[in-house]
C-alpha cells in the first residue's frame, strides 16, 4: 500500500476529484457508468481502470494533458516597481500593476491590478476661429512638406 488516506478524505471523494479533471462528456459518462450501469462506488471504477491498464502493459504510456502540470500558484502581493502600489500579480515574474506602469507612461491603464485606474479627461482641441486661423495653418504647414504629395516633415 502506498499511503493510507486521512479520515476526512474518503476513497470516493478522491475518485470524484480525479474524475473532475476529465472533459465534461467523459466525466458524465464515468458518473453514469459507476452510478447507473455498474452500480459501484466511483473509486472502484477508477481503480478498476488502473488495473485494466496495468494488465495490458499500458501503465507507462498514459495520455497526459498539458494543463495538468500547471498547478495554480498562489502569488504573494507585491509593490509595483513604478508607482509603488501593492497588487496581486496574475503571473510569475510580473513587476508592474498595469501596462501604464510597465511602459512608464505616467498613468495607470484599464485593468490596473492596484485599482488605481481613473478614466482620463477627454482631449479637447481648440476650435479654429478667424483670430487663430493663421496660427493653426502655420502649425499644420510646419508639420508637412508639400512637393506635389503631402509628406510629414
Amino acid at each position: 500500500m502506498i499511503a493510507s488516506l486521512e479520515e476526512k478524505h474518503s476513497l470516493n471523494d478522491c475518485a470524484e476529484a480525479l474524475i473532475g479533471h476529465l472533459d465534461e462528456q467523459s466525466r458524465d459518462f464515468a458518473i453514469e457508468c459507476a452510478n447507473i450501469i455498474l452500480k459501484i462506488p466511483m473509486w472502484q471504477l477508477v481503480v478498476g481502470h488502473l488495473r485494466q491498464v496495468a494488465d495490458r502493459g499500458e501503465m507507462q504510456s498514459p495520455w497526459l494533458d498539458s494543463d495538468w502540470g500547471k498547478d495554480p500558484v498562489k502569488l504573494e502581493n507585491i509593490n509595483c516597481l513604478t508607482c509603488g502600489n501593492p497588487f496581486s500579480p496574475i503571473r510569475l515574474g510580473q513587476s508592474y500593476c498595469c501596462n501604464g506602469c510597465g511602459s512608464n507612461i505616467g498613468r495607470h491603464t484599464k485593468g490596473c491590478l492596484a485599482g488605481e485606474y481613473v478614466e482620463p479627461e477627454p482631449v479637447v482641441f481648440s476650435e479654429v476661429t478667424e483670430e487663430n486661423k493663421v496660427e493653426k495653418e502655420s502649425e499644420i504647414e510646419d508639420m508637412f512638406i508639400y512637393d506635389g504629395n503631402w509628406k510629414r516633415s
